[in-house]
């Protein structure tokens, strides 16, 4: 129960800025939403790339989202309480995310 309240968590507080930052943008991006999806492909692509060729510690954001959630791993995996599980959860998504 507690690894899916972190795993919830995470993705509620990532749902709610990807959500603000959109409403805020709608008007900007409508004129070029075509555009907007292409590069957001294209982005999304190469992020998928560096990381089949375990390149993805070298991209600013990645990286460092990715080692920050192993680490949340691997401390939650080495003690066995409902923190320790909620962390777990939130872990995987953050791992998931990067």
């Amino acid at each position: 129960m507690a690894t899916a309240l972190g795993a919830i968590s995470i993705v509620t507080v990532v749902g709610v800025i990807v959500g603000l930052a959109g409403a805020g943008t709608k008007s900007l991006i409508a004129p070029y939403f075509r555009w907007v999806q292409l590069g957001v492909g294209i982005f999304l692509i190469g992020v998928a790339t560096f990381h089949l060729l375990g390149f993805t510690h070298r991209l600013t954001f990645v990286g460092p989202v990715m080692s920050f959630g192993s680490r949340v791993w691997d401390r939650a995996t080495r003690q066995k309480t409902s923190g320790s599980s909620y962390l777990l959860g939130a872990g995987f998504v953050l791992v998931g995310v990067g």
